[in-house]
């Protein structure tokens, strides 16, 4: 599943903390971490390049508040994605599946919140 679609889809509507796929650094005391579902994206034999998949971002932050506010900036952003193009992937759409869950699990005492959203896309293997 290539995220980096989904990452330009949040930096082109407003989302201002950094954006990191796969891996953020301990060092990064602010950001948003997106990461593939373990199962990667379905595929369908019928439906060349279709995929349905879920992803989950990690919102770190140093304050709870400003935290949540941005999960739920991150959670906004996708939810308002329906039918658009970007790097070659066409979004039918992006959905949260449950509000930000906090765990205090980061290097430093960040807070983090986690979010999983469920998609359909269809992906032109022409850039990857």
């Amino acid at each position: 599943m290539n995220l980096v679609p989904f990452r330009n889809v949040l930096l082109e509507n407003g989302v201002s903390l950094p954006v990191f796929i796969y891996h953020m650094p301990e060092t990064a005391n602010k950001g948003i971490l997106l990461l593939h579902h373990l199962t990667g994206a379905k595929n369908y034999p019928d439906l060349p390049n279709y995929r349905r998949a879920k992803f989950q971002a990690i919102i770190r932050h140093t304050n709870f508040e400003q935290g949540y506010q941005a999960a739920l900036q991150v959670m906004d952003v996708y939810r308002n994605i329906k039918f658009i193009t970007n790097e070659n992937t066409y979004f039918d759409y992006i959905e949260p599946l449950h509000d930000p869950v906090a765990f205090p699990a980061s290097t430093g005492d960040y807070i983090e919140y986690g979010v999983n959203f469920e998609t359909t896309y269809v992906e032109s293997r022409d850039n990857i």
